[in-house]
């Protein structure tokens, strides 16, 4: 009899823990699925293909431009169908145009549109598609709490646009030109042979490329200067190495002017003329390919250019207000903070470019040997 009951309080027990834990489970994914944010559902404006933009413009504080598509399937500024649109900073602009989602569609919005920011709406793109379709979209205020912009699209509806899509448009003019590439030898510095220095006055030099055998009888290059044919005493190896980085690694950032062609237009930044041209020779392998299919690789020599101009003239400070009062407040000379000294910067254009560049790298001014105060 005992056994029996015990049995049966067993039992008992049994049943009322699988009941708990079937409890427990449900109340662990009725948790779980509290705690998950629900999918956000995108609502599609325009969806369309990159290349079915046909043009595109953009108007905000930071950035006016416009884009067409051209006969050759590239993107030009409207305004300047000569300018070197980089085209991959164009697509970021197109996939902008193409595909439009916003994230939520206000109900029951307020009319007017000063509400959203939209009266003067702080961006507005406008594109226009192969089919002849188009669509006008206007950005108003930023609301913090969404991460989102407000935003019409012309159908009467207020709309909020995730803020990450203000990342296609992040760019300024200047980010949209095609920056030169320049050739740079395969093997890098031990490639080159010569390199010829030719100054505006006349005067020049040559670095030229020298081989010897050092203790362990391997062959190790080091660097002489010739004048006029005359070997300079010394091992310029240094120098070398300096001016390569200098022309080879040049930060083609900033421009002053593109499509710069002609002696008048060189002129204006003294590349007509340049305060120095530098010539580079180097050996490369290259391999050639008859019309039978044969191959042959053979060593040719290769030539690159370089001018360097006149120093970027520097911006005069503006005249003192000889009206302006002194007060107690009116720092002295004492208490002013120093100035940051301003880098100076030279005109430079690889030979054959048409973009004029911004160098403000000093060690260039060095290893050629340039004077670093602004001309008169």
């Amino acid at each position: 009899m005992k056994r029996s009951t015990g049995l049966i309080v067993l039992l008992v027990i049994l049943a009322l823990a699988v009941a708990f834990y079937a409890v427990a489970a449900v109340i662990a994914k009725r948790e779980e699925a509290n705690s998950q944010e629900p999918e956000e559902t995108l609502i599609p404006i325009v969806d369309k293909k990159p290349e079915e933009v046909v043009s595109l413009t953009f108007e905000s504080k930071e950035l006016s431009v416009g884009l067409t598509l051209n006969e050759k399937g590239k993107y030009q500024l409207t305004t300047d169908e000569h300018f070197p649109v980089d085209q991959i900073i164009a697509s970021y602009m197109i996939e902008g145009a193409a595909l439009i989602e916003c994230t939520r569609k206000l109900e029951g919005a307020d009319s007017d549109p000063a509400t959203y920011g939209l009266a003067q709406p702080s961006a507005v793109m406008t594109a226009v598609y192969s089919d002849g379709s188009a669509v006008t979209l206007k950005l108003g205020d930023y609301n913090k709490h969404a991460d989102a912009y407000y935003c019409d699209v012309g159908d009467g509806a207020i709309y909020l646009i995730d803020a990450d899509y203000m990342g296609a448009f992040d760019y300024t003019v200047k980010d949209l030109l095609q920056d030169d590439r320049i050739t740079e030898p395969k093997k890098g510095l031990s490639a080159i042979t010569t390199f010829a220095l030719a100054f505006r006055d006349g005067s020049g030099y040559t670095y030229g490329a020298v081989t010897e055998d050092d203790e362990d009888g391997e062959g190790k290059i080091y660097w002489n200067k010739l004048i006029d044919g005359t070997p300079v005493e010394g091992d310029f190896t240094e120098e070398v190495e300096t001016l390569y980085k200098e022309l080879f690694d040049a930060d083609l950032d900033e421009w002053a002017d593109y499509n710069v062609t002609g002696a008048e237009r060189l002129g204006a930044f003294g590349l007509a003329e340049p305060a120095v041209t530098v010539t580079v020779r180097y050996r490369e392998e290259v391999t050639v390919t008859g019309d039978d299919g044969s191959s042959v690789t053979k060593e040719v020599e290769k030539v690159v250019g370089f001018l360097i101009g006149d120093v970027v003239p520097a911006e005069e400070d503006g005249p003192a207000d000889s009206d302006t009062p002194e007060t107690d407040a009116t720092p002295d000379a004492s208490d002013k903070e120093p100035e940051e000294e301003k880098a100076t910067l030279r005109y430079f254009m690889p030979e054959g470019g048409k973009i004029v560049y911004l160098l403000d790298e000093a060690d260039l001014a060095t290893a050629l040997g340039l004077d670093t105060e602004p001309t008169a």
